[in-house]
């Protein structure tokens, strides 16, 4: 069975944008549930917006879950994290574990997966995807028009007040552009049972136009730039994973099961490793 989360639970993530902004983001009872009264553990395995370099790193998203441990780095990937992930982790044993790994995903992803799950039969391990609002564009003519390139022929080189100004205007047919990363990352949950967790339903990646222009506004306070979350954009992922642990399929609690690691012949290089 690929567990991945309901309709309903990605809304949690992605509506409730304006309620959240209107009340508390990441409410102090939630914290206290998840981190104090379950005692959950976290691990998080993570490239650029994990290791979030441009904050402190108490405002990144993967401190908020309940300051859990952390494997990640501005550019790591799956093929740096799987043979040495038997070393870095021992005997130490996680609840849930955040696979923040699809801007770097491959065959790597899948085979780090597997060990993990092979390890830790009763965690929630979460394959996660981002929205960046860097990631939407335009087909013109057989080119694909980013929109930081758009930006720049408008003299625009971040996603500043002006620059949204200007994007709200505009009539572009705008769209996401997928690769083989979204292909391993799909092929991740169906093959791994793992739950995948991203913002947005797979049935609006080929749509075109208003939808990713509204979208990206409406989401614009989460961001610092076109691939930056902002504090706040941290606190909104934290919270989407804590509601995620309460969805009742899932239903974390703490568990001590493990099983022996997989042999194998690793060769474990930590140069990418924060």
């Amino acid at each position: 069975m690929n567990n991945t989360a309901t309709y309903e639970i990605l809304r949690r993530l992605q509506d409730f944008e304006e309620e959240v902004r209107a009340g508390d983001l990441l409410p102090e009872d939630l914290i206290n549930e998840i981190c104090n009264e379950k005692k959950l553990r976290y691990l998080t395995i993570g490239g650029h917006v994990a290791a979030a370099e441009h904050l402190e790193k108490s405002q990144s998203y993967t401190s908020y879950l309940c300051d859990g441990d952390r494997i990640v780095g501005e550019h790591v990937t799956p093929e740096d994290v799987f043979p040495c992930i038997h070393e870095w982790i021992g005997d130490n044993i996680y609840d849930v574990i955040v696979l923040d790994l699809f801007n770097e995903a491959d065959e790597s992803l899948l085979n780090l997966t597997r060990r993990l799950v092979n390890r830790f039969p009763a965690a929630a391990i979460f394959n996660m995807k981002h929205f960046f609002p860097g990631d939407i564009g335009f087909q013109h003519s057989k080119e694909w028009v980013p929109i930081t390139t758009w930006a720049k022929q408008h003299n625009h080189t971040s996603m500043t007040k002006e620059f949204l100004e200007l994007f709200e205007k505009s009539n572009r047919p705008w769209t996401i552009k997928h690769d083989e990363r979204l292909k391993y990352y799909v092929q991740n949950g169906k093959e791994n049972h793992v739950w995948s967790l991203f913002k947005d339903m797979p049935s609006t990646f080929n749509t075109t136009g208003e939808i990713w222009k509204n979208t990206t506004l409406r989401r614009a306070w989460m961001y610092d730039d076109f691939f930056e979350p902002s504090i706040e954009g941290h606190k909104d992922i934290a919270r989407g994973i804590f509601h995620l642990n309460h969805y009742e399929k899932i239903n974390t609690s703490r568990d001590d099961s493990t099983n022996p690691w997989d042999e194998g012949n690793y060769e474990c290089d930590n140069s990418n490793m924060q």
